[in-house]
């Protein structure tokens, strides 16, 4: 499964670290528990161990698609569940 950011999305990493990842780019999701998604980043400014961000899945309505599969129209900006 992957991550799409529609909108510049600031991530809480630790105690007064945020990892800012840019609209427009896809993450994988690497796991999923009740309230977190887990993606892997490769951002430059983000590194962590295994570079693994947490994203709380109440912000998904506002900030981040959610896509399963892979779908062509993803790249041309949507398609996107």
């Amino acid at each position: 499964m992957r991550m799409y950011f529609r909108t510049d999305y600031y991530a809480d990493v630790g105690i007064d670290e945020v990892v800012r990842l840019q609209r427009g780019t896809t993450c994988e999701v690497v796991s999923e528990t009740e309230f977190f998604y887990f993606i892997v980043t490769d951002n430059e400014s983000f590194r962590k161990m295994l570079n693994i961000v947490m994203i709380p899945k109440e912000d998904l309505e506002d900030d981040v698609y959610v896509v399963t599969g892979k779908s062509e129209k993803l790249e041309e900006g949507g398609g996107v569940i």
